[in-house]
């Protein structure tokens, strides 16, 4: 259980680091694309994947929403897959969270609060999951208590 802990300590903090990376450079590829565009000369897609090959248009996209989601950082214990995953739940309702912190936002409003440094992974992204669920099942004017959808993607049933 102790070396459990310890690894979980060092994926988490892995996983942390390369949220940042990916947040760092997903702002110079903002940035970058807003350069091209302006000079109006090229298309971005054309341009980064002859300039960039190495980097998939998929890592990119990645990349470039950590960066254009604000408060990422405060959440970057999630890792990047788990933030993508909340990432592309919120953008339907992005207008309707905090500006300042959308992830954040959406969690409180599912009745959640998260302590990364004391969740486990494995029950991480389940937990995500069960809010995207939730979040989908609302506009469907469904009632899911955010237990029950945590539940269901725990296999709980």
């Amino acid at each position: 259980k102790e070396q459990n802990m310890a690894a979980e300590g060092v994926f988490g903090s892995a996983r942390a680091k390369m949220v940042n990376i990916g947040y760092v450079i997903g702002c110079l590829l903002v940035h970058l694309k807003k350069l091209v565009m302006a000079e109006g000369n090229e298309n971005w897609g054309d341009y980064i994947s002859r300039e960039f090959p190495e980097m998939s248009r998929r890592t990119r996209e990645k990349c470039m929403n950590l960066a254009n989601t604000s408060g990422i950082l405060r959440h970057a214990d999630i890792g990047v897959d788990a933030a993508e995953l909340v990432i592309q739940a919120i953008k339907p309702i992005k207008h309707m969270l905090s500006k300042e912190d959308p992830i954040g936002d959406l969690f409180t409003r599912s009745g959640i609060t998260i302590n990364y440094a004391q969740i486990e992974k494995g029950h991480l992204t389940p937990m995500i999951k069960g809010v995207i669920t939730r979040q989908k099942l609302l506009p469907e004017s469904v009632g899911v208590p955010s237990e029950i959808s945590l539940c269901h993607r725990r296999g709980a049933f």
